[in-house]
């Protein structure tokens, strides 16, 4: 199926159109929509000193609560737990690929790298390849950066 093709800007910092390939199939703009899309979080996940829970507007539709939660760890401490959380948080996330059999497997690992986190994703496709994905968070927890390789 043919999506708009987001593409993350380390200059804006954001994710915006590949004006290149607006229509495409690319499995990097769908694990960067389902990780930084803000998913909601219940009363009692909500870090001191935030108030809202956010959450993706498309959800009000139909109540998949797509996104992650790595938000939440924005002013966490960066201890070798909120790798744990990390971790947890990006498989919740991109387990909708999984179940829709878009890819076959996904793995998540994550580390620290000076004072930021980042977060490499393997993705196993229903084709036998294999790409890896990482993600700089930075050291506030914002996308530094990412890039893809093909494995196999």
């Amino acid at each position: 199926m043919k999506d708009i093709i987001f593409k993350y800007d380390p200059v804006q910092k954001c994710f915006d159109l590949d004006l290149d390939n607006i229509v495409g199939d690319s499995l990097e703009s769908k694990i960067g929509m389902l990780l930084f899309t803000d998913a909601k979080c219940e009363d009692y996940e909500l870090p001191q000193f935030e108030q809202s829970k956010k959450g993706f507007w498309a959800d009000a539709y139909d109540k998949t609560n797509l996104g992650s939660k790595l938000w939440l760890l924005k002013r966490a401490k960066k201890t070798n737990n909120i790798l744990n959380d990390v971790n947890a948080y990006c498989n919740q996330a991109l387990q909708p690929l999984v179940n829709e059999k878009i890819v076959s497997k996904i793995e998540i690992e994550s580390h620290f790298e000076k004072k930021a986190i980042v977060i490499s994703i393997t993705v196993y496709s229903n084709q036998g390849n294999i790409d890896l994905i990482n993600y700089n968070l930075g050291d506030n927890n914002g996308l530094q950066n990412s890039n893809i390789q093909r494995i196999s």
